[in-house]
């Protein structure tokens, strides 16, 4: 049995096996809780910000005239 529960406290031993679903600011992200997961809050288990190295990288000019001529 599956029960999703929003929760923005911090985990408690009685949670162990539940599935909770947590905001990431944008989409909930669902996750179940574990025994290692105990006395941290939720929201340190998902992520807010994109990771990898293609969010950091600037466009040429040559790409922005090549956008906007088509």
């Amino acid at each position: 049995m599956v029960l999703q529960k929003k929760a923005f406290f911090r985990i408690k031993s009685v949670d162990i096996g539940k599935v909770f679903s947590v905001s990431n600011g944008k989409t909930f992200i669902s996750f179940p809780v574990s025994e290692l997961m105990v006395g941290f809050r939720f929201g340190q288990f998902v992520l807010t910000k994109k990771l990898g190295s293609a969010i950091h990288v600037k466009k040429t000019r040559k790409a922005q005239q090549k956008k906007s001529t088509k």
